[in-house]
């Protein structure tokens, strides 16, 4: 909307005349504006020195424009001119003019009065408050942080905040006991990245395991669940023998140590290059399968009291396969689909494990389109305190906290296991079938094995980017023996 003042100043000359010239603070005419004015519409005429397209028509008026030098669709307010409806329909109103003011920098898009707050150093939205100072700030482009009292580098869960950027005092690690004790940070002085139950050392690199016991429990999800897909059948399986299944997804710098390269999309991001503790990912199946036979190699290699078997064939064009008799070789392997689910439920039977349990979010809450920042389950606890996903994946690829994480920075579920709620998709050993065979009994060790270098393998855990939907236990999804990309990598179990 335009507003207009005008100076209605009375006579003020001796004599009136016809001409009255704008902007000399005198009425010449005596109409009692400083300027003609003959149809009354607030406009003096051009010949007047006014901007009026037509001062005998009272409904024919200019319109302000702003240069939109940014084309953001605010105009400076330094910078206007006054077109009349013929200019306007000769395409005088173009995409560098705005009827809108107010812009504060119209050399920047990123920067207008309607615009919203961002993690980005700017004033986004012309109210002279930059990022964190602003009540207004999209808390999607932030990250949470936990306080670091005692600078051991790991977290309170208990004490967090929405942050920009890192920041000194606090970490992006959640795992601290004791916020006031360096001495006590949930760790194990054994183990290399939390709680564990084995380790092993390969070139000075820790590998730490957790022990899987064995048990009975559900995998898949019933009809009624929020998010449920059809190709979840719900059934009750056992595992028969205990499994190590290693704690993190297989870091890039395990990947290197093993296979001599790092095929990693985010290998020099800069949350992941210094340590290169974050996911390997761009790894094929057929790639996770070499690895497990190359660590079974190194075992074998550096251990004289037990040999252990390849799990994986692999031909010249390094193609693999699993061993016929798999589920009984005692080499590294990758799980199957009903291992990975059950180590990932941990004892529970809700989508998603955590502290306090039960972990489940409503049905119109799982299912909406995008991500929101505050994904509060049920029982009160934050989804991402236990995982990375779209909630706290930020910006595009050129921000700090946009992609992959390192791992072990969030909560561990029952079994010690990290990042088993988003983080990278990870790869199972089971052949994907659209409906598994539907039981009333309790099915032992349950494997559908691949037939084929034509078919797809289960994935399970959803990864950095994806909604809460993909990254329930029960959620499978089919992906081919070849495919590689930034959001899939594995970790791998082994027999005790």
């Amino acid at each position: 909307m335009l507003f207009f003042s005008w100076l209605w100043l009375g006579c003020q000359s001796e004599e009136c005349t016809s001409e009255d010239i704008v902007g000399d603070g005198i009425d010449q005419n005596c109409d009692g504006r400083d300027g003609i004015d003959a149809d009354g519409d607030g406009q003096a005429s051009r010949a007047s020195g006014g901007i009026d397209c037509d001062d005998t028509e009272l409904a024919i008026l200019a319109t302000a424009y702003f240069l939109d030098h940014d084309q953001d669709g605010f105009g400076d307010d330094s910078q206007s001119v006054w077109l009349c409806p013929e200019d306007i329909e000769m395409g005088l109103e173009n995409n560098k003019l705005s009827e809108v003011g107010g812009d504060c920098n119209d050399s920047d898009a990123r920067i207008f009065p309607d615009a919203s707050e961002i993690c980005d150093g700017l004033d986004n939205d012309c109210d002279q408050l930059v990022d964190q100072d602003d009540d207004s700030l999209d808390s999607l482009t932030t990250i949470r942080l936990f306080a670091d009292s005692d600078n051991d580098g790991f977290g309170n869960i208990d004490n967090s905040m929405l942050a920009c950027d890192l920041m000194d005092g606090w970490v992006l690690n959640n795992r601290d006991c004791d916020d006031d004790d360096p001495e006590n940070a949930c760790m194990d002085p054994a183990c290399a990245v939390g709680l564990c139950d084995y380790s092993l050392q390969f070139d000075a690199l820790q590998f730490d395991f957790a022990r899987i016991s064995s048990g009975t429990g559900w995998i898949g999800s019933e009809p009624t669940e929020p998010a449920h897909e059809p190709e979840e059948t719900r059934i009750e399986i056992s595992l028969t023998d205990d499994l190590w299944m290693l704690n993190t997804p297989v870091t890039m710098q395990m990947y290197s140590v093993i296979m001599g390269r790092s095929p990693s999309m985010f290998h020099h991001s800069p949350l992941c290059s210094e340590r290169l503790d974050c996911p390997v990912d761009t790894v094929s199946w057929h790639q996770a399968a070499q690895f497990c036979n190359a660590l079974t190699e190194r075992w074998n290699q550096q251990t004289t009291n037990t040999n252990r078997t390849a799990c994986y064939t692999c031909d010249s064009q390094d193609l693999c396969l699993p061993v016929e008799d798999f589920l009984e070789c005692t080499g590294f392997r990758l799980p199957t689909e009903a291992e990975w689910e059950y180590a990932a439920r941990a004892g529970e039977d809700a989508p998603f494990w955590t502290i306090e349990g039960d972990g489940y979010l409503d049905d119109t809450y799982i299912t909406n389109e995008g991500c929101s920042r505050d994904w509060t389950l049920n029982n009160g606890e934050y989804l991402e305190d236990y995982g990375w996903f779209c909630a706290n994946n930020v910006g595009d690829a050129d921000d700090l906290f946009y992609g992959s994480k390192p791992v072990a920075m969030r909560q561990p579920n029952a079994f010690g296991l990290f990042d088993m709620i988003g983080g990278i998709w990870e790869l199972t050993n089971d052949r994907y079938l659209d409906q598994r065979p539907m039981s009333s009994i309790i099915q032992p060790n349950p494997y559908f094995p691949l037939e084929g270098e034509t078919d797809s393998v289960v994935r399970k855990g959803g990864m950095w980017g994806d909604p809460p939907s993909d990254l329930r236990a029960a959620r499978r999804e089919p992906v081919s023996l070849d495919y590689q990309n930034g959001d899939v990598g594995f970790r791998v179990v082994v027999k005790p």
